[in-house]
């Protein structure tokens, strides 16, 4: 029996132990009558996200929790996007050598991968925070310059050549743009994607170049880029060096997972996959925002100062770089146990990813505190790097799994989610395939593989045995009730409205 008045939130009661709650549950579950339509349908199955190290910029952990709460993100997507926001920041001007013969940039592809509402988009607000303030600086310097070089052309005056803009961001760019930036700034800067599906469909419109140079982009090495006018000389990059960093729901994911030629373009991309922040009314206090957007400002001005000095290496500790090659031995080899046939390339990635998060960590921490220029990375960054990498590999696999799942769930995924939205009193098939044009279902092969699954699922009452899809197909009384319940305006017109 429950005790009267007890619920979730309270203490086990005496003799209760987390199993008796367990099987509680799942017998209610059972037992329950169906008050809707299957609603598993909606759902993926994929295993729970790894939770983020504890470790992982430990000192900026004030600012992050601050972060977190005022956007109501989780704090992951938040950390994520800030080392990747850093990273590119100082790309192509501070790298890392693990050991001689081996050095490795800063950048980082960091992708944040969630459905709408997740959190993904206000967590980029944070970093943006300190990008923002880097480019009002350069906004300054330029008008100044520009100030000048036309005064000096007015009076008669050798001007010089003409000011250029400096730029520490680029944004739904390609990849003739992006190298005449680069070409100009000596290093890198960061590829701000809100929504990744623009670079992804920059993948198609431009494949032959656009994969090559992102690829490159990712290894920071001198490059030349030819122009698409022959006449113009071709572009000198002294580094070609960026990061990207990205929000993604999952399905675009999926379809770039599945469809992406083995170039390794997919093996450079970090991705995170964490669950939703659960929803709540607090409020941060506007004191202490304003004092995280002011250490995020001075941060960043701080990383960026590093665009202005020579371009520097920074070593291994000892301790570290001791500690680096054992886990790489133990990491490469476990992988290789694991998958005989044939290494994964993001697993193979692993090590040069801890060596670029152990760099860009301690950029960070240096970045909050100030001091000297660092001149090499210690233990416990790479320690933190290692974390992150194992946290990073897991929710890899997980976006490979959701990846992987059947075509026909997916498809009828998305045809059920749609029905959520428009709520239409029944489906004309016509007009999905015409009309509303979702991802994956505009043949009447795959959408008959949809209507299969929502047929199973008890959302529609489908004649099977037509070799031919009718031209209407109508929902079951039990999702139309759970649809009139769900959207209390008047749902009479709702066909109409849809179509």
């Amino acid at each position: 029996m429950i005790p009267k008045g007890w619920d979730l939130g309270d203490d086990l009661p005496p003799g209760w132990t987390e199993q008796t709650v367990r099987d509680l549950v799942a017998r209610s579950i059972a037992a329950a009558p169906l008050q809707g339509p299957l609603l598993g349908i909606l759902r993926r199955s994929i295993s729970d996200p790894t939770e983020l190290p504890q470790q992982l910029l430990e000192d900026w952990r004030p600012v992050l929790d601050i972060a977190a709460e005022a956007k109501q993100s989780p704090v992951d997507y938040i950390v994520h996007s800030l080392l990747g926001a850093a990273s590119g920041i100082v790309a192509g001007f501070v790298d890392i050598q693990v050991r001689p013969g081996w050095i490795e940039p800063s950048c980082l592809n960091m992708i944040a991968v969630g459905d709408a509402g997740s959190g993904k988009s206000p967590a980029l607000d944070v970093p943006d925070v300190g990008l923002r303030a880097i480019e009002a600086d350069y906004q300054e310097e330029y008008a100044a310059a520009k100030d000048a070089w036309q005064l000096a052309e007015a009076v008669g005056d050798d001007p010089g050549p003409k000011p250029t803009l400096r730029r520490v961001r680029l944004q739904d760019t390609t990849p003739e743009a992006a190298g005449v930036q680069l070409s100009r700034m000596g290093g890198g800067c960061v590829l701000w994607q809100t929504e990744m599906s623009e670079f992804l469909a920059g993948l198609t419109r431009y494949q032959r170049q656009s994969r090559g140079f992102w690829l490159r982009a990712y290894d920071g090495h001198p490059a030349v880029v030819d122009r698409r006018n022959l006449n113009d000389e071709p572009l000198l990059i002294p580094r070609l060096a960026m990061s990207l960093v990205a929000g993604i729901q999952p399905d675009p994911l999926a379809e770039f997972l599945i469809t992406s030629p083995r170039d390794g373009l997919a093996a450079r991309m970090a991705l995170i996959w964490p669950d939703p922040m659960p929803v709540s009314d607090h409020e941060v206090d506007e004191l202490d925002w304003l004092e995280a957007e002011a250490t995020l400002e001075r941060a960043f001005r701080r990383l960026a100062k590093l665009r202005d000095e020579p371009p520097r290496v920074l070593l291994l500790a000892q301790d570290a770089r001791e500690h680096f090659s054992a886990w790489r031995v133990q990491y490469l080899s476990t992988a290789r146990d694991s998958h005989p046939d044939e290494l994964p390339p993001h697993l193979a990635k692993g090590p040069g990813r801890v060596a670029r998060l152990a760099l860009t960590h301690r950029l960070l921490r240096w970045a909050l505190h100030g001091g000297e220029i660092p001149q090499e990375v210690p233990l416990a960054d790479v320690r933190a790097a290692i974390a992150y990498n194992t946290y990073l590999d897991a929710h890899y696999a997980r976006a490979l799994a959701d990846a992987e799942e059947p075509i026909p769930e997916r498809l009828g995924r998305e045809l059920a989610r749609w029905i959520v939205r428009a709520a239409p009193q029944q489906l004309d098939l016509l007009h999905i395939r015409k009309e509303v044009r979702l991802p994956g279902l505009r043949t009447e092969a795959r959408l008959r593989m949809a209507l299969n699954e929502l047929y199973a699922a008890r959302w529609v009452a489908l004649p099977r045995d037509d070799r031919r899809l009718p031209r209407v197909v109508h929902l079951t009384d039990e999702v139309l009730t759970w649809l009139h319940d769900s959207h209390p305006e008047d749902q009479s017109h709702a066909h109409t409205r849809h179509r």
